[in-house]
């Protein structure tokens, strides 16, 4: 990004600027600023014990052989909402230790059984439908996948940029 943004003449210089900031420990202090800034405790980035700490979790496992070559990221983001990591209304509370835990990504195989992911939740158990829910987002092919490349394209900002 520096070198997108014409902050350095070249890549080299980019990486060398930001493995200084990354081994100097200015980026670790500035993360804490964005923590504090935004009423979390900063400390927590020193030990993560003071995070907060589900209840009970859960695992969900595959129901069949196969490769995962799908997985509905939005489905499992409704999941995790009813759970309650997310608000319905501005004034609900949010849960910071509810979550999932991806055991699989896509184009890994998965044995019947083998668990696709946990499920960390406190107050509000997953139900059966949302267990199931939360099973429907991963799709499975008898095929490995074709991956789609992360990075579709790069828009060059200046000439040669790209």
């Amino acid at each position: 990004m520096l070198f997108l943004a014409g902050a350095v003449e070249n890549k080299e210089d980019a990486k060398l600027i930001l493995e200084e900031k990354l081994t100097s420990g200015e980026a670790l202090s500035k993360m804490r600023e964005i923590i504090a800034a935004q009423g979390g405790d900063e400390t927590a980035v020193d030990d993560y014990s003071l995070l907060p700490k589900p209840k009970a979790g859960g695992e969900i496992v595959s129901p069949t052989d196969g490769y995962i070559s799908g997985i509905d990221s939005y489905r499992l983001a409704v999941v995790v909402n009813k759970l309650g990591a997310g608000r319905a209304d501005t004034d609900a509370p949010i849960d910071r230790s509810v979550g999932i835990v991806l055991k699989k990504k896509v184009g890994t195989y998965a044995s019947k059984g083998e668990p696709l992911m946990e499920i960390l939740y406190n107050e509000i158990e997953p139900t059966p439908e949302l267990v199931g829910m939360a099973l429907a987002s991963f799709a499975f092919s008898e095929e490995r996948p074709s991956l789609t490349p992360l990075v579709r394209e790069r828009i060059a900002t200046r000439e040669g940029g790209g």
